[in-house]
């Protein structure tokens, strides 16, 4: 991406448009404020409003008649009523802060340089003034002054083209800049209709921030969100991202060199952080070993430690000085990648979906249990986040449940949806929150879905 200096971009963006351009872009950005709610449709449509006299049409010709910006109420109130630019200024904070006794205080000002100018009756143009002067009240609850206007609107425009021509680097900025879970919930519905996936940090790709990887049309979450997790352990992990480690040994111990602590890792690898190299199971095993050899550092081991593990005691009489009661001169490396190479063949099974879903809870606050699969037995796959009882009204018996609301969430596509069950059936297999089912059979009622049949997985 061109990078540019904010005030030569800014520049180089105006330069695109002409003057006719920019006015329209900053009536859409003014009239878009919560003091455009009575008239913003009007004028989107190019309807043009009439005023109580022909004097005040004039003065909002370029606005189709419309009361827009902050300066139309100064120019009113200077040029039409004969107010000082300061005497004008402090009226309009009046209004706007429905400061009603300094508003009183300059009526009388008001009404007579309006009448003044008026070609009509007194009493007619006072009434005139007084009808402007409550659209001015009724438009002061956020009104933009031209300048800001522009700048928002250019603003706007600049947000406008990154968000099509850039668009992983503009999400990712977004993100980053969230303060609210509603800037992240606007910026995950932004990213289904860009067609970006925001994944969770993976080895290689996570950072302490967001960050994009257009090669994976994806948006990782940055590591800094993991509970007891850091900036130094983030960026420290992405730095060892370019070597290419053909063993989770040899990644081990390029990590013992970083300020990552062995909670730290472990709940990396609980996470999926590192699932280039195995299951998390697979991968705690293999940490073990490391940890039992001092993390690749033991010298020596006594025999009687190891007595009860054939196949760990061959491994390291293999590479290792033997003695009466001791293996001495470790070979360490050697030793844990035959140990790497022996858990592998073990086809060690990993946690089950319900495990990791706790992991998730305990150290992201959320589920993020998501495949992305096309395959339907995949997305029948359900978490149940929720259960909860609805009664029956009509019947006799004093609080009998007739069926159950069950909010799930897909593991196969990620999406969130609401099923209803029969108590009947819920009753033979009762399911709780965070249990796993394969929902074999759904149907639609009356427009609501329904669970036919399911088994917990």
């Amino acid at each position: 991406m061109e990078t540019y200096d904010n005030a030569d971009f800014a520049f180089n963006t105006l330069k695109k448009f002409d003057t006719k351009s920019i006015e329209d872009m900053s009536l859409v950005m003014a009239m878009i404020r919560p003091s455009g709610a009575s008239y913003r449709d009007s004028l989107s449509k190019h309807i043009v409003n009439h005023n109580p006299s022909p004097i005040i049409d004039e003065l909002l010709r370029d606005n189709l008649g419309y009361l827009v910006y902050q300066e139309d109420v100064i120019k009113f109130l200077t040029d039409i009523c004969g107010l000082s630019g300061s005497e004008a200024d402090n009226t309009r904070r009046a209004i706007g802060r429905k400061d009603a006794e300094r508003l009183q205080n300059a009526l009388p000002n008001i009404l007579e340089g309006y009448c003044n100018v008026s070609d009509k009756p007194r009493e007619v143009a006072e009434e005139e003034a007084k009808i402007f002067l409550k659209i001015i009240e009724d438009a002061s609850s956020y009104m933009f002054g031209l300048n800001h206007s522009i700048a928002y609107c250019m603003l706007g425009y600049v947000c406008a083209y990154l968000r099509h021509y850039y668009p992983y680097e503009f999400l990712t900025a977004f993100l980053n800049c969230s303060e609210t879970e509603s800037d992240i919930s606007n910026g995950t519905a932004l990213s289904k209709l860009l067609n970006i996936s925001i994944v969770e940090p993976k080895f290689r790709y996570g950072k302490s921030e967001y960050s994009s990887d257009t090669s994976t049309k994806s948006i990782y979450k940055g590591m800094q969100s993991i509970k007891f997790l850091n900036k130094n352990c983030a960026d420290e992990l992405y730095n060892l991202r370019d070597f290419p480690y053909n063993t989770f040994i040899d990644l081990l111990y390029d990590i013992k060199n970083t300020s990552t602590n062995s909670r730290q890792l472990n709940i990396l690898i609980r996470l999926d952080f590192f699932s280039e190299y195995g299951n998390s199971k697979e991968l705690l095993k293999i940490t073990e070993m490391f940890d039992y050899f001092k993390q690749g550092d033991a010298k020596s081991m006594k025999k009687e430690k190891i007595d009860n593990d054939q196949i760990l005691y061959s491994i390291i009489q293999r590479n290792s000085v033997e003695s009466n009661k001791s293996f001495l001169k470790l070979q360490t490396y050697n030793i844990l990648k035959e140990c790497e190479e022996y858990l592998r063949c073990q086809n060690i099974q990993d946690f089950s979906y319900k495990d990791k879903i706790l992991t998730q809870l305990e150290f992201l606050g959320y589920i993020n249990m998501c495949t992305h699969s096309e395959d339907e037995n995949e997305r029948r796959k359900l978490v149940v986040l929720n259960v909860r009882p609805i009664m029956d009204n009509y019947s006799k018996i004093k609080g009998k449940v007739w069926k159950y609301n069950i909010k799930t969430q897909s593991i196969g596509s990620g999406k969130q949806g609401v099923f209803y069950m029969p108590s009947e059936l819920f009753d033979q297999e009762p399911i709780g929150q965070y249990d796993i089912i394969f929902a074999e059979h759904v149907y639609q009622n009356k427009g609501y879905w329904n669970i036919g049949s399911y088994h917990h997985i």
